[in-house]
């Protein structure tokens, strides 16, 4: 088994295995009830997160992205209720949430990136 080290006070010179190639990127778009999936800077995602949220969610991300099993790359969590409190990917989705979609995905660096939508 693989163990990760993660410094909780990294130095700012340091660059980190993730930063190397520089594709270390996130996509937030919001889907309509219609479906249709909107992306853009005239729209806001918000995540609100326990600082217990923080450290389950981001370890259960750490796993995903070490786990030889590659069918995991796509979670549906679903809002708590009161016939079905579950947790999914290490937290408890809040009952008043939306439903939150998390997948992955590789991408080009962020450099590619930019220089292909300007």
């Amino acid at each position: 088994m693989e163990k990760i080290v993660i410094e909780l006070n990294p130095s700012r010179d340091k660059v980190e295995a993730y930063e190397e190639n520089d594709k270390n990127l996130l996509k937030a778009r919001v889907q309509l009830p219609n479906g249709e999936m909107i992306e853009g800077m005239g729209y806001r995602v918000e995540i609100t997160l326990s600082k217990d949220a923080m450290l389950a969610l981001g370890t259960s991300l750490i796993r995903a992205a070490h786990s030889e099993n590659k069918k995991l790359n796509f979670w549906h969590l679903h809002p708590s209720d009161k016939d079905l409190i579950s947790q999914n990917f290490g937290v408890y989705l809040h009952p008043k949430s939306c439903e939150l979609l998390i997948s992955e995905e590789d991408f080009e660096s962020i450099y590619k990136i930019v220089a292909s939508s300007a």
